[in-house]
């Protein structure tokens, strides 16, 4: 077996993201959300009212244009959110009460992630990170 210190960044990058996602999706099922169902209430609370467009846009790195734009047909059949001219996104009452119980158990899963995580070393990862990203896209 492969000595797990010698792996390549990219490898932890795509472990955490795996782990990441498995747990928050076993966590938001008791919702009725996926991860990404979660990220984008979480998103249009942030930033209500928020653009349709802009909301697409930002879930690019975990989801594709047509499964986000389904998530979001999905939130409007259930009244989750409401829509004003198709462009902007709120949350009805229902869907402010469906985030407050889904954060509840989102900061509950976070805390477990983050334990024994320094703020110094969540930063210096952040920024390790965001450097890398930065040499790929140059």
């Amino acid at each position: 077996m492969e000595n797990k210190t010698k792996l390549p960044v990219g490898y932890w990058i795509k472990q955490a993201d795996r782990l990441l996602t498995g747990k928050i999706d076993e966590i938001q099922s008791a919702f009725g959300l996926t991860r990404t169902g979660w990220q984008l209430l979480n998103s249009i609370n942030e930033n209500s009212p928020a653009k349709r467009n802009a909301l697409i846009n930002l879930m690019l790195p975990f989801s594709d244009k047509d499964n986000t734009i389904q998530v979001l047909a999905e939130f409007n059949r259930n009244q989750i959110t409401a829509i004003s001219n198709r462009e902007e996104i709120t949350l009805t009452e229902k869907g402010k009460q469906l985030f407050t119980a889904c954060f509840e158990k989102q900061k509950q899963f976070r805390q477990k992630a983050m334990q024994n995580i320094s703020e110094q070393e969540y930063q210096t990862t952040l920024a390790t990170l965001q450097k890398i990203i930065t040499n790929i896209e140059e």
